[in-house]
Order: structure tokens, then C-alpha cells, then sequence
């Protein structure tokens, strides 16, 4: 699983037209299924969504000691 966090910067850089994986949205990607990152399921798999942004702000917290 790869989870991206939301986030409300640019969606893409327009000088380069490059996505950079912002979304107002939590994101959850399969790279076993899907490597280009092309079917968000965080709707379709709530837990894991939970328990990857759970495990961020843990380590988030850890380092910010």
C-alpha cells in the first residue's frame, strides 16, 4: 500500500504539466495492482486508509521530539 495524506497545495505544477499527488482527499494506492498510482481506494478500504495515516502521525510525532 502507498498512502499520500491530504493536502491543499497544487494538484499540478503547471510549468512542467508534472502531477504532484496533492489532493484535498485522503490517497490509497495498491503498487502490487496499480504502480501508476491510477485508482484511489481509500473509500474502498477505510481501514487501511486509518491505520496508514494513524502510523504517519505516530512517526510524525516520534520525530518531532
Amino acid at each position: 500500500w502507498k498512502y499520500i495524506e491530504p493536502s491543499d497545495g497544487n494538484k499540478i505544477l503547471k510549468t512542467t504539466n508534472t502531477e504532484l499527488g496533492n489532493d484535498e482527499k485522503d490517497q490509497l494506492f495498491n503498487l502490487e495492482t496499480d504502480p501508476g498510482e491510477k485508482n484511489n481506494l481509500a473509500e474502498k478500504h477505510p481501514q487501511v486508509t486509518e491505520e496508514l495515516a494513524t502510523l504517519l502521525a505516530s512517526v510524525r510525532r516520534e520525530y518531532d521530539r
